[in-house]
């Protein structure tokens, strides 16, 4: 009886009838409590009811019968994620993409959990692999969208340092008083201070030194895309902050 009953189950979620699907898996799991066919149901329906903590608790009970299961690994991923706990969901759904690795869905997602974990590079890899499995995947101009990930991957984690521009306004225009006044004091120690060209190279040094030192970390992590952003976001912040201005004249 309880297979009818299944098998009527899993017919109501495919035509997303979510209330009687509810009430049939339900009535399943209490003939029989361990049928993991209707647990992993039973997620899949609390996960379009959005109710992910009863989702959540019924897909982590169904791990203690088998985690050799892809589909309840990606379930499970997929409610941990609309809960916002990224590191929870980027497990289940590497799993499921262990289990199933031609799956292009499941990289996807594991590509969408690792954006949140601010694991560009990573998140890029996963992407790739989704879309060499299934080119429709990422939708119309799939292969634009993957070469502009490609391009911006380095870039988010080091994006903050587009916040020293502020400082280094101010530094240029409205601090420049203050500094030069600092510039002077330290002349009377530093000789090279004191000279047009100690200042500009001092005043060129501090700016740059944030750069230099996120670089030196990136390039000892090995992520070399991040370091190209910098590379590039120094060069534009030298433009803005310091060669323009000294062109014309303002300090």
């Amino acid at each position: 009886m309880s297979n009818d009953q299944l098998e009527k189950a899993q017919q109501l979620s495919k035509l997303e009838n979510w209330a009687q699907a509810l009430e049939m898996f339900n009535t399943v799991l209490t003939e029989e409590p361990s049928n993991l066919e209707a647990m992993i149901g039973l997620g899949n329906v609390f996960y379009h009811l959005q109710r992910y903590e009863e989702g959540r608790k019924i897909l982590e009970s169904s791990m203690q019968i088998s985690t050799e299961n892809p589909e309840a690994h990606f379930l499970l991923g997929s409610t941990c994620y609309m809960l916002r706990d990224w590191y929870a969901a980027m497990t289940h759904y590497h799993e499921a993409a262990v289990l199933s690795p031609t799956t292009p869905e499941y990289r996807l997602r594991l590509y969408a959990a690792l954006q949140m974990l601010n694991e560009p590079e990573l998140a890029l890899t996963e992407l790739e692999a989704a879309y060499q499995l299934d080119p429709q995947i990422l939708g119309p101009r799939g292969k634009t969208k993957l070469w502009r990930v490609r391009i911006f991957a380095g870039l988010g984690p080091v994006v903050w340092l587009g916040g020293w521009v502020f400082f280094g306004v101010w530094l240029t225009l409205g601090g420049s008083y203050y500094l030069n006044q600092i510039l002077d004091w330290l002349g009377q120690y530093l000789p090279l201070v004191s000279t047009r060209l100690g200042q500009v190279l001092l005043r060129a040094g501090l700016m740059s030194l944030p750069f230099v030192v996120t670089a030196g970390h990136q390039l000892r992590t090995r992520r070399y895309r991040r370091v190209l952003w910098v590379v590039i976001l120094w060069v534009i912040w030298g433009l803005l902050v310091w060669y323009i201005p000294h062109r014309a004249g303002w300090w």
